[in-house]
């Protein structure tokens, strides 16, 4: 498979990996915040930098994530304050559950993680900014009794999951399954998971979380306009006044050049036209 210009491809990086950096070449990021109560060293590096390619329009959305423990509120308050003290939160971030199994935590969790969905929804303001993610053993297992209209990244290397209300494939974790065609890993990180929305702009994939595309700021489009039409007025002015002589710089206004016995460029050139061919 060759990727194609409306694939969406994004890094899924923590503190595994070195802080992000203007290398980064895709227009989504997901960056981790917590584990339960741990909290990812390099987040604070990685949010603001979010922040400020949000704000340049580098990012189309971000996401921020936290590795989901059965104390949830905890996880859930933990991760509110990292971005409270790395900027606070920017109106296209995305907030997601990463929903895993270990020794520790197995089997049906919906009651704790629809909790943790719904304390970030109400922070957030809207339900669809929350997604998840899991691979297909423990989204059914953990996760069966879901909140309804839930988007979801899908983890299978290489193998998409499919899963209901999938909008992205995390196809490689920079080691295992990979799609020919398509990264294992994204600069400045080196091989990290990586995730697919096949066929889908990056636009899209914001407008299926709830994160609309940025306002026209018409005030800014103004400017632009004033600016624009000034410099292209002021080049037809110096034009006109090329062709119909000194200072007749608008309508009605042919004053000639005195060099061409007070005639226009155009009356100056038929002149001596006609002079060469009467020799």
């Amino acid at each position: 498979m060759v990727a194609r210009t409306v694939d969406t491809v994004f890094a899924d990086v923590s503190g595994y990996q070195r802080p992000v950096d203007d290398s980064y070449p895709h227009r989504v990021l997901s960056i981790k915040s917590n584990d339960g109560t741990i909290r990812d060293p390099n987040f604070p590096e990685n949010y603001r930098w979010m922040r400020d390619a949000l704000d340049a329009g580098r990012l189309e959305f971000g996401i921020v994530y936290f590795f989901w423990r059965p104390n949830w509120r905890t996880c859930v308050s933990v991760q509110q304050s990292m971005i409270e003290a790395a900027g606070g939160l920017h109106p296209r971030i995305v907030c997601m559950i990463d929903v895993e199994s270990d020794r520790s935590q197995y089997g049906d969790h919906s009651a704790g993680i629809n909790g943790a969905f719904g304390l970030l929804a109400q922070w957030l303001g809207d339900r669809r900014r929350v997604i998840g993610y899991a691979n297909a053993g423990d989204f059914q297992s953990m996760w069966p009794d879901r909140p309804a209209g839930l988007r979801v990244i899908g983890a299978g290397y290489p193998v998409d999951p499919r899963l209901p209300g999938e909008i992205a494939h995390q196809y490689t974790d920079g080691r295992l399954g990979g799609i020919p065609g398509y990264p294992m890993g994204a600069p400045p990180f080196g091989p990290c998971d990586m995730n697919l929305a096949a066929g889908v702009s990056a636009a899209e994939v914001a407008a299926e979380c709830g994160i609309a595309a940025p306002a026209l700021d018409s005030r800014a489009v103004d400017r632009y306009k004033a600016a624009f039409m000034s410099a292209v007025g002021s080049d037809v002015k110096d034009v006109r006044e090329q062709l119909y002589g000194e200072d007749a710089r608008d309508e009605g206004e042919y004053t000639g050049w005195p060099q061409l016995g007070g005639r226009t460029v155009t009356d100056g050139v038929a002149a001596v036209l006609t002079a060469l061919r009467d020799r």
